[in-house]
């Protein structure tokens, strides 16, 4: 999913053509792998390698194995992930209108549903619209958090659109 990535993260300093994937784990901390992914030439070549295995895997099946590394069959069904119990930090941005009791309204949802408020800000209105816009990252929580807030806000006159949520990369 989109996310905002800080400027000091590994991922931020990605550029151009290059893929990367962060990972965390438990005693390894944070891993960053990064290479070639797109372009002609690092497309071809990650298609030939595909079809080299899946050629070599097929001539001796039961020596070489298959095609990627693991059968089908052998693949362990996992839970999914349950929504909700990451921590984050997030980014929202709503567009509302432009009168008293507005920022009440939000800062009370956010409350309401145990979100912790690091910053926020209201840009003034442009001369023609009665709308503005409020924006606000919150401190590290429960993404459900968030989400319980949003549905709190659901339905308000207050908002003229749907909120705008990027979580935050740690």
């Amino acid at each position: 999913r989109p996310c905002l990535v800080p400027r000091g993260h590994p991922l931020a300093a990605v550029t151009g053509p290059t893929n990367a994937v962060v990972a965390e784990g438990n005693f390894s901390g944070r891993l960053l792998f990064q290479g070639a992914g797109a372009g002609d030439g690092p497309t071809a070549s990650a298609v030939v390698a595909d079809l080299i295995d899946i050629a070599r895997a097929w001539e001796n099946w039961g020596e070489v194995g298959a095609p990627f590394s693991m059968p089908v069959a052998q693949l362990a069904a996992l839970p999914p992930a349950q929504p909700g119990n990451r921590m984050e930090r997030a980014y929202l941005r709503f567009t509302v209108n432009d009168r008293p009791g507005v920022l009440a309204e939000i800062t009370a949802a956010m409350r309401d549903a145990d979100v912790s408020i690091e910053s926020l800000i209201q840009k003034g209105r442009a001369s023609d619209g009665q709308e503005v816009l409020v924006a606000m990252v919150t401190h590290e929580g429960p993404e459900a958090n968030v989400a319980k807030a949003l549905a709190l806000l659901e339905g308000s006159d207050s908002l003229t659109a749907a909120p705008l949520v990027l979580p935050i990369l740690a």
